[in-house]
C-alpha cells in the first residue's frame, strides 16, 4: 500500500509524503529517493528508526514523526540543513543524541512533548533560528544555561515536569513573548525574567513559588497564571534583629562601590564599562529605601501589588507578593526617613539578614 504512494510521488512534483497511519514498523528507504522532498509526515505509525539515508533529503523542511516509538530523536535529521521543523510529540524518546542540533541552523520549532526526557544538551544552545520550543509532558529537572543563547526564541513550553531551577539568565532571551513552566516544583523565578520585555503570557501555576522576584512588576503581561502557589500573604509580622553583622568581603564591596558612585561620578562611568565590574553588578543589588548597592547580603522584604494595574493583565486577582531587598535592617527600621514611592508597602519576610550564593 505504501510503495504505490511513494511511486506516484516519483513520477509527480509532488514536495510533500504523507505516511500517517500506515501502520507502519519500517520506513521504506525508498524516500531516500525522493530528493526534492519538503514534508514527510510520519505520524501514527509504529516506527522506531528512519532510514540511514534520510539525511540525503536535503530539501526537506518539515519533518512530524508524532504518535511513534521512537527513543532517540533520529540522529539523521542532523543532516538536513534546511529543516524549519521537526515535531516529535508522543514517542518514548529518552535521549537527544550529542551533536545532533549542530546543523539545523534552519530549524525554528522543535516539539518534544509527551517524551521520556530526563535532560536537555547543552548542544541547543546551538539552534539559532529556534522560535518555538515544546518539551511539556517530560521528566526534566532543570534546563541548560545555553538555553538563554536562543535569541529569537518567542515561545516556551515546559510545563508537566519536574523542575526546581530554571536558568538564571532567562532576561537574555528578549524576544520571548511566552513562557509556560506550570506544575513544576519550582520555588523561585530567576530575577532576571524583569529583562523579558517581550514577555506579555506567563504561566507559573501549580508550583512551589511564595513571592516574585525583584522588579517583576515590570513586566507588561497581558495574560498571567499563578493560582495553586504558596504565595506569602499581606499580614507579616515577624521580629527582626536592630543590628547587622556582615563580613568583610560585603562591607569592603559595599563601601568601593558606594563611595565611587557617590563621589567620583565620572570615573565611576569608566569604570562601569569593565567587564569585572558589570559582573559584580549583575550578581548585586540597590536597596530600595537608600539606594546603596550591597552584594550577597540583603534584607528580605516583600510588597504587594495589584497585578491588573501592575502588570497590565485582566488575569489574576488579589495583590502579587514581589521580593524587594534592603541592605540591612537599619535601612527597614529608618524606612520612614527615607522618600519611597507611595505604591510601595515594605514588608518584613524574614527577620534576619539572607546570604545570596
Amino acid at each position: 500500500m505504501v510503495t504505490p504512494i511513494i511511486g506516484r510521488i516519483l513520477n509527480s512534483r509532488s514536495t510533500t509524503l504523507d505516511l500517517s497511519q500506515k501502520h507502519l514498523r519500517i520506513c521504506p528507504d525508498l524516500i531516500c529517493q525522493l530528493r526534492k522532498l519538503e514534508k514527510v509526515i510520519l505520524t501514527n505509525n509504529e516506527l522506531n528508526e528512519l532510514p540511514d539515508d534520510f539525511g540525503n533529503l536535503k530539501q526537506l523542511q518539515l519533518l512530524d514523526i508524532a504518535g511513534n516509538e521512537f527513543q532517540i530523536l533520529p540522529v539523521q535529521i542532523q543532516h538536513l540543513p534546511n529543516l524549519k521543523k521537526v515535531l516529535a510529540y508522543r514517542n518514548k524518546i529518552k535521549n537527544l543524541p550529542p551533536g545532533i542540533f549542530g546543523g539545523l541552523k534552519s530549524l525554528t520549532v522543535l516539539n518534544l512533548n509527551k517524551n521520556e526526557l530526563h535532560r536537555i544538551p547543552a548542544e541547543i544552545g546551538g539552534l539559532i533560528n529556534l522560535k518555538y520550543f515544546s518539551a511539556e509532558h517530560n521528566h526534566l529537572t532543570g534546563l541548560p544555561e545555553e538555553l538563554c543563547q536562543l535569541q529569537q526564541l518567542e515561545v516556551l513550553h515546559v510545563g508537566y515536569n519536574s523542575l526546581v531551577t530554571f536558568p538564571e539568565n532567562l532576561g537574555s532571551l528578549q524576544n520571548l513573548n511566552e513562557l509556560y513552566i506550570h506544575r513544576n516544583h519550582l520555588e523561585e523565578l530567576p530575577k532576571s525574567i524583569s529583562k523579558c520585555i517581550q514577555l506579555t503570557v506567563l504561566d507559573v501555576a501549580s508550583n512551589n513559588l511564595n513571592i516574585f522576584p525583584v522588579e517583576f512588576d515590570k513586566l507588561h503581561l497581558k495574560r498571567f497564571h499563578y493560582e495553586c502557589n504558596p504565595l506569602l500573604q499581606s499580614d507579616l509580622n515577624p521580629s527582626y534583629r536592630d543590628e547587622d553583622i556582615f563580613p568583610l568581603k560585603e562591607l569592603v564591596v559595599r563601601f568601593f562601590m558606594n563611595e565611587m558612585k557617590r563621589h567620583y561620578p565620572l570615573q565611576w562611568s569608566s569604570m562601569k564599562e569593565r567587564k569585572e565590574v558589570q559582573q559584580i553588578l549583575e550578581k548585586g543589588n540597590h536597596c530600595v529605601i537608600c539606594k546603596g548597592f550591597h552584594l550577597n547580603i540583603h534584607f528580605k522584604c516583600a510588597t504587594f501589588f495589584n497585578a491588573k494595574k501592575g502588570l497590565k493583565t485582566q488575569t489574576p486577582k488579589g495583590p502579587i507578593p514581589m521580593l524587594i531587598l534592603l541592605c540591612s535592617a537599619q535601612c527597614f527600621k529608618n524606612r520612614s526617613s527615607f522618600s519611597i514611592s507611595p505604591d510601595i508597602d515594605i514588608n518584613l519576610v524574614s527577620g534576619d539578614t539572607t546570604n545570596i550564593p
